[in-house]
């Protein structure tokens, strides 16, 4: 694979000896073999396959790849396989073999038939899997894997509800392999279908100057206004993020650009980094890809995949909306400037070269929305799109160099996200075998004593923590097995519930210790993580409060009467101004610590829903709080211009 391919070159090995032939082979079949997949064309043909026998078929091939690219430790040598590396690759291709040959005969009726052989095929993909996840997306993932495997293997012997019916090596080892709801699952399934077409749109996308194109309208738009590198990051992150859906990928990207900008503007370093960090974050929660969560919660919840998206998108752009505003009152407060209108793209010369992306965008939807295609389809069908109208222009032309180079990308990017799928896997397979996500969701419910409030905020807290170090699906599916029930059981709505607890995993990538997108923005700006990550917290403020609205208030997930879906948006809108009065300190001049308070109030007094009248009084409180601020606050500074101008 070429290093344009890869991406991230510094990452992968570079062996010699008709290695790279395999690896370029591997980078364009995969990808073909989605599309004809995607497409059903094996059923043209008469030929009938499993999604486990699709899903072992793209797993082992990327296994290969991961064992051939990815070096065991970064001290290992980038220019041979070693000896234990080759073995590796052999037994990956034993086991694609098998499960996309044998899968059929060696599961369903005959999966409770231990033979050795299985045992034996088994413990290797279980142990592969799990050093290619080591090497993919480090030690985190890998330990939670092993500490569910022992845990459904010794849970007899732990005390109270954790205790389970143990189970022998043999069997977990084959069940974890072979079973349908567990390696080979709907992660599996979800990563080779949806995330593929997602990834292979995004690549032909990225070819043809889709990247260029955000940035290029983000600049164009904002640059010219007051703190207008900032304004450029989340506009910028925020229209990125809904193609990517990776908050690091996000980051790095975008912040490589924008974080020194903000910096020559004249933000803290701090701040730079977490205006970033927090914009970035919020691309997994921005439909429609949502860091492929929207995907993972259709199939969980029985929904299709366009509910998940319009429920997510008014709190996703109440996230934005108060980063918006907090970076535009600290661009007020420091007496910050827009940037040169000579150094900024022009608006209609940025939209005009952009026309591919809003065509291929404008497929997507159509495709989601109006012909309600399954998201796999429409992602394919945005991509082909791309293809097609990218030789309309010479600059956006996809040649067959290029065409290889967006296919090789793809299944690079392939190789995490199904490890990460496969590990996710091994996860359920053990939540299902040994019953632990209904003991856990009992003693959730018995800790709060049935009171939904503190079941919610005991929640919110696990899902942070089990968030923490992991990526974003991987903890969202941990979730959802182990706490969501819990929230089922007293009575909040399934799909709130699951966008409850998606929120509160994602807002573990901001939030210290261990916050993975403040890393890589931290290390862009030069600046301490810590500081970094609290800033990021209070610029992501609305992300910690707003899902305890929408459990409550359904009309934020466009649920309910058009009319109280409406006052739900617009109470929701100015709270989160409020509060982003109240975090900055500053208005139209700096506000003193009793006018903070007051604006506080206001906030919290228009998030109670209206169920009761109690709702309807605080809401108007909270309405004339506003009201008033905002006049008093209008009056102040006429006041001070007219005092400027005698």
């Amino acid at each position: 694979m070429s290093t344009d391919a890869a991406g991230t070159a510094e990452r992968f090995r570079h062996p010699k000896r008709g290695w790279p032939e395999l690896v370029q082979a591997l980078g364009v079949l995969v990808p073909i073999l989605g599309c004809l997949y995607i497409l059903r064309v094996h059923t043209y043909l008469g030929i009938s396959l499993y999604p486990q026998q699709f899903g072992g078929l793209i797993l082992g091939l990327l296994l290969v790849l991961s064992f051939v690219l990815k070096p065991a430790t970064k001290a290992s040598r980038t220019d041979i396989v070693p000896w234990y590396d080759i073995i590796a690759v052999i037994v990956s291709f034993v086991l694609t073999f098998y499960l996309a040959v044998l899968y059929p005969t060696e599961a369903g009726l005959y999966l409770s038939y231990l033979k050795p052989h299985k045992v034996i095929l088994g413990v290797l993909g279980i142990v592969v899997v799990i050093e290619a996840t080591r090497r993919m997306v480090g030690w985190p993932l890998v330990i939670l894997v092993i500490v569910f495997v022992l845990y459904g293997r010794y849970n007899e012997s732990l005390p109270g509800q954790l205790a389970a019916a143990e189970i022998p090596w043999d069997r977990l080892a084959v069940s974890l392999f072979l079973d349908p709801g567990a390696m080979l699952g709907i992660p599996m399934t979800i990563g080779t279908t949806m995330l593929f077409g997602f990834l292979l749109f995004g690549s032909f996308l990225v070819l043809c100057g889709g990247g260029e194109f955000i940035t290029d309208i983000s600049f164009a738009l904002m640059g010219k206004y007051r703190g207008g590198p900032a304004k450029v990051a989340v506009v910028a992150s925020g229209l990125f993020g809904t193609l990517s859906g990776s908050a690091v990928a996000n980051a790095v990207t975008v912040g490589m650009v924008t974080i020194p900008m903000m910096k020559k503007a004249g933000y803290k370093p701090e701040f730079a980094a977490a205006v970033e960090g927090t914009a970035s974050t919020g691309g997994t929660i921005m439909p429609p890809v949502m860091g492929a969560t929207a995907f993972m919660m259709a199939e969980f919840l029985g929904i299709t995949y366009a509910q998940v998206c319009i429920a997510a998108a008014i709190p996703a752009v109440l996230y934005y909306m108060c980063l918006f505003v907090q970076v535009d009152l600290e661009a007020a407060k420091m007496g910050l400037k827009g940037l040169p209108r000579e150094k900024l793209p022009p608006l209609v010369k940025s939209v005009t070269k952009g026309w591919l992306t809003a065509i291929a965008i404008f497929v997507l939807m159509y495709s989601l929305f109006a012909l309600g295609l399954t998201p796999e389809r429409s992602a394919l069908y945005s991509a082909f799109s791309v293809l097609i109208c990218s030789f309309l222009k010479k600059e956006t032309r996809l040649t067959v160099r290029r065409l290889i180079s967006g296919l090789q990308t793809t299944t690079t990017t392939m190789l995490e996200v199904i490890t990460v799928c496969a590990a996710a896997g091994l996860i359920i397979g053990v939540v299902m075998q040994t019953g632990i996500g209904t003991q856990m969701s009992t003693m959730l419910v018995k800790m709060s004593g049935g009171n939904v409030m503190l079941l919610l905020i005991m929640i919110a807290v696990v899902s942070i923590i089990m968030g923490m170090g992991m990526p974003g699906i991987i903890s969202y599916i941990l979730l959802a097995i182990l706490v969501a029930p819990a929230l089922i059981e007293v009575g909040v709505n399934p799909l709130t519930c699951h966008l409850f607890i998606m929120y509160y995993g994602v807002m573990s990538f901001i939030t210290p210790p261990v916050c993975i997108a403040i890393y890589v923005t931290a290390a862009i700006a030069g600046t301490s993580i810590n500081k970094a990550g609290l800033r990021a917290c209070l610029l992501g403020i609305t992300a910690y409060l707003v899902p305890f609205v929408f459990i409550f208030d359904e009309g934020l997930v466009l649920s309910g009467t058009p009319m109280s879906i409406v006052w739900s948006v617009i109470t929701a809108v100015i709270a989160c101004s409020l509060l982003a009065l109240v975090v900055e300190g500053y208005f139209f001049s700096k506000l003193n610590v009793v006018k903070r308070i007051l604006a506080c109030v206001g906030a919290v007094a228009l998030l109670i829903p209206v169920s009761h009248w109690m709702g309807w009084l605080a809401n108007l409180l909270g309405l004339c709080i506003a009201i008033s601020l905002f006049v008093h606050e209008l009056r102040v500074r006429r006041h001070r211009l007219a005092l400027d101008l005698n």
